[in-house]
């Protein structure tokens, strides 16, 4: 496995922590509604919410969008655009939260937990459509898209960073190679008999020999 490959595991990997997090969190959330009621706490953190998303939406779309057409930032910018997506999908999960809470009440709002965290964003899809809030409605596909839409696009360009990667690494690998696989006709071919001599008895013998190890003669 190589570099690119074991990053692309990495957060992969990190990616499914987040979601385990966040699923502790959504708990956590609840915890609080029952016990103090979380949704005007909610309502504070979500502004804040809103305002990074924006500007972390512009950094994509300003920064690591046009770093990706180019090969040496082309990994960076896929991965800033799968870590923002957990981010957005933070900011998606505790808006469903909200509106699943305010129109359906806390039943709704532990189904949506119990199923794996994720449920409460169809949950409160389907309350924004019942109560017919159009603009609720339009919010959260737009979170949603930004979401799925930064993961997968992201994923699509750290995979193509990783080919253009190993195809770089291949063509070094095969201009090395040719480079030591020169044709033997090229090559300076030595006579044997240019390098060693002979002695009179017919032995072969190094010329810087004075004497031959086989019969003792003088070397001419």
């Amino acid at each position: 496995m190589n570099k690119s490959s074991s990053i692309i595991e990495g957060i992969k990997s990190m990616g499914a922590f987040i979601l385990w997090i966040a699923v502790v969190i959504g708990f956590i959330f609840l915890a609080v509604i029952l016990l103090k009621g979380g949704v005007s706490l909610a309502d504070k953190i979500f502004p804040y919410l809103v305002k990074i998303s924006n500007w972390v939406t512009l950094f994509l779309i300003f920064i690591l969008i046009p770093m990706a057409y180019f090969k040496k930032t082309k990994m960076y910018a896929g991965i800033g655009l799968y870590s923002a997506s957990y981010f957005f999908g933070f900011s998606m999960w505790i808006y469903s939260a909200l509106v699943a809470y305010i129109f359906w009440g806390l039943f709704a709002l532990i189904v949506g937990l119990f199923l794996a965290g994720i449920g409460v964003l169809p949950i409160a899809i389907l309350a924004s459509i019942f109560n017919g809030q159009w603009a609720i409605f339009l919010n959260l596909i737009y979170l949603m898209a930004l979401t799925y839409g930064a993961r997968i696009i992201g994923m699509k360009i750290m995979k193509k960073a990783e080919d253009e990667s190993y195809i770089d690494a291949s063509r070094e690998i095969e201009a090395v190679t040719y480079q030591y696989d020169e044709p033997i006709a090229d090559a300076e071919i030595v006579n044997e008999e240019e390098v060693y001599g002979f002695c009179e008895c017919g032995q072969k013998v190094n010329p810087s020999s004075n004497f031959c190890k086989f019969c003792g003669r003088k070397i001419k």
